[in-house]
């Protein structure tokens, strides 16, 4: 993947590290848009965004996955990232 090799060495980071970005971009803009939204504008940390991307990873079913980012998105505003990380877990 080029893409992954180019911000790798744009970022200074590992290919790893990259392929995540750019995995956690994806997923923001095509899944969770409203999460995307939120970061832009403050209300949530990239830790957030992090953490429901990861966790969330082996959900498939585009319905579950709407109904995550709906009980979620509220919670990560007003809970700091570790909590947050807890009850997306839950």
């Amino acid at each position: 993947m080029a893409a992954v090799a180019a911000l790798a060495v744009a970022t200074r980071s590992s290919r790893y590290v990259a392929g995540m970005s750019i995995e956690r971009a994806r997923v923001l803009t095509t899944i969770f848009p409203a999460f995307l939204d939120a970061l832009a504008e403050g209300e949530i940390a990239e830790a957030h965004c992090r953490t429901l991307v990861e966790k969330t990873r082996p959900v498939t079913d585009p319905v579950a996955l709407a109904a995550i980012g709906r009980v979620l998105l509220p919670k990560a505003k007003r809970l700091a990232p570790g909590p947050f990380a807890r009850e997306v877990a839950t």
